[in-house]
């Protein structure tokens, strides 16, 4: 599927900008520690808003997180907080793990109370605060 194909200008701008962001976040996804992205994570400053509205913000995400092929749910959801916060919209990352024969992690987004989580992990896995 072509991204880029039949999208209005405001579509276009944001996967412009955010092409920008998710590189960013994958390269740090890559050679930071898991301390030091969260770090990055906190100091995230809001800053040029497109005036769309929070689950179009999503949506949009998740369309060029599939367009770049990206699994990792912690990437994912760094990555959607991000557009979210540099948007002014309040969202909550959420960082969860649990051990069955092996620890295991998950992320995943809180937007106004709801849980931006296709794979339910918020039910079964325990929050690191």
């Amino acid at each position: 599927m072509n991204i880029c194909k039949a999208l209005n200008s405001k579509n276009k701008k944001f996967y412009l900008v955010n092409s920008f962001i998710f590189f960013n976040e994958y390269i740090a996804f890559n050679f930071l520690s898991f301390e030091n992205i969260i770090k990055r994570v906190k100091k995230i400053n809001r800053s040029k808003h497109l005036n769309i509205e929070p689950l179009r913000l999503v949506r949009l995400s998740n369309k060029l997180l599939d367009f770049y092929k990206i699994k990792s749910c912690f990437l994912r959801s760094i990555f959607i907080y991000r557009v979210l916060k540099n948007n002014g919209i309040s969202s909550k990352l959420h960082i969860g793990v649990k051990k069955n024969k092996e620890l295991e992690a998950h992320a995943w987004i809180e937007l106004d109370g709801k849980f931006l989580d296709s794979d339910n992990g918020y039910q079964t896995f325990t929050v690191i605060e």
